[in-house]
């Protein structure tokens, strides 16, 4: 198994710093997304009032997106979005996670 703690490291230190850089863009979006989470019927994101499941585990401001996009590698990025790197992440940014389960 290829070791990820380097990828981890960088993501993680991408987080703090946005949470640091950008305060009120970051507490703006924790009060907006507050609705989205409370919107979950069940623990794994099924949404109330619709037949639909919403699968999406996780969502983040769209400047933290853009930092990823410019300062992951290919092969970070495609960690991150990976099955084991999104449960690494909302297991770890817990503020970041739409489901109340993993």
């Amino acid at each position: 198994m290829k070791d990820t703690s380097k990828y981890k490291e960088k993501i993680t230190e991408l987080v703090t710093t946005y949470t640091e850089v950008y305060r009120t863009e970051y507490n703006a979006f924790l009060e907006g997304f507050k609705i989205t989470q409370d919107k979950q019927l069940g623990d794994y994101s099924e949404v109330k009032n619709s037949d639909l499941i919403e699968r999406a585990v996780a969502e983040w401001p769209e400047t933290l997106d853009v930092i990823f996009g410019n300062r992951l590698t290919p092969e970070e990025d495609k960690y991150l979005r990976s099955k084991e790197g999104i449960r690494w992440f909302i297991k770890t940014f817990k503020q970041f996670r739409i489901s109340k389960k993993v």
